[in-house]
C-alpha cells in the first residue's frame, strides 16, 4: 500500500507540474471576440479535468492511509500526502480563479 500511495502522489505531482506549465504558457482569449475557444484553451480545459481526477484519487488514497488503523511511519506518510494534496488543490483553485 505504501508503494501505491507514493505512485499516486507522484502521478499527481507530475500532472500538476505539466498543468502549471500548460497554464503558464496558454494565452487566454476573450470569450466575447466571436472566435470561439482556442485549441490551447480546450487542451487546458481537458487537462484540468484530468488533473482534478488524479488529485481526487490521490486525496482519497491519502485519506484512507491517514485514517486507517495503521500506526507509525505509514500513517505519518499518509498525513504528509494529505498536506501535499491540499497544497495542490489550493494552487489549482487559485490559478483557475486568476484565469
Amino acid at each position: 500500500m505504501k508503494t501505491y500511495l507514493r505512485v499516486s502522489l507522484g502521478v499527481g505531482i507530475l500532472m500538476m507540474a505539466v498543468w502549471l506549465g500548460l497554464y503558464a504558457n496558454t494565452p487566454f482569449a476573450s470569450g466575447r471576440d466571436g472566435q470561439g475557444p482556442s485549441e490551447a484553451g480546450m487542451l487546458l480545459f481537458f487537462a484540468t479535468i484530468a488533473l482534478s481526477l488524479a488529485l481526487a484519487h490521490a486525496t482519497i488514497v491519502t485519506l484512507g492511509m491517514s485514517f486507517s488503523k495503521l500506526v507509525g511511519p505509514l500513517a505519518k506518510e499518509g498525513k504528509i500526502g494529505m498536506g501535499l494534496c491540499a497544497v495542490m488543490w489550493i494552487v489549482m483553485a487559485v490559478c483557475l480563479n486568476l484565469a
